[in-house]
């Protein structure tokens, strides 16, 4: 049950992610992207 929950949350998390992207400059993403997954894992 705790493991589905995780789960549903880092999906609702990416999804926001992927949103909050798009309003950030384009050469700043990548930037961004490597920094955030970094602090994921």
């Amino acid at each position: 049950m705790v493991k589905a929950d995780v789960h549903n949350q880092d999906k609702l998390f990416r999804e926001r992610f992927e949103e909050i992207l798009e309003g950030i400059h384009p050469d700043d993403r990548e930037d961004v992207r490597r920094f955030c997954e970094s602090a994921i894992d």
